[in-house]
């Protein structure tokens, strides 16, 4: 089995997470320890997502593994836009994040596709 950490979907989920975390050290302590925190915990919950669906080897919860991924990319959106609203990003942090938040979204939904066609073999 090839390094998981070296695949470009799991380079790019670290990446935003480095991304979300300092963007969320530039905002005021109302909301550092609190909303920052929270944000912070559920970007960090796709990395591991990732190497779990890597490491998987039963197709079906391979597929499930997937579902858990998305539930978190979602809640990671949504809280995102909260952010947002309440003006904790930036102007040059959002669209970054943005772009970031898209770019998973598109390759995890590459990889689903990818993995959906894979034969199940029986033995």
């Amino acid at each position: 089995m090839g390094q998981y950490n070296s695949l470009p979907l799991y380079r790019q989920t670290v990446e935003l997470t480095a991304i979300i975390e300092r963007a969320m050290g530039k905002t005021s302590r109302q909301y550092r320890y609190t909303f920052g925190e929270r944000i912070t915990s559920a970007a960090l919950h796709l990395p591991m997502d990732f190497y779990h669906i890597y490491t998987e080897d039963d197709h079906e919860r391979k597929m499930n593994l997937f579902d858990t991924f998305m539930e978190h990319l979602t809640e990671l959106k949504t809280l995102v836009d909260v952010a947002h609203q309440l003006g904790l990003f930036n102007h040059k942090d959002f669209p970054v994040i943005l772009e970031r938040l898209d770019s998973v979204e598109r390759q995890i939904g590459g990889f689903r596709k990818k993995t959906a066609k894979v034969p199940v073999t029986e033995g």
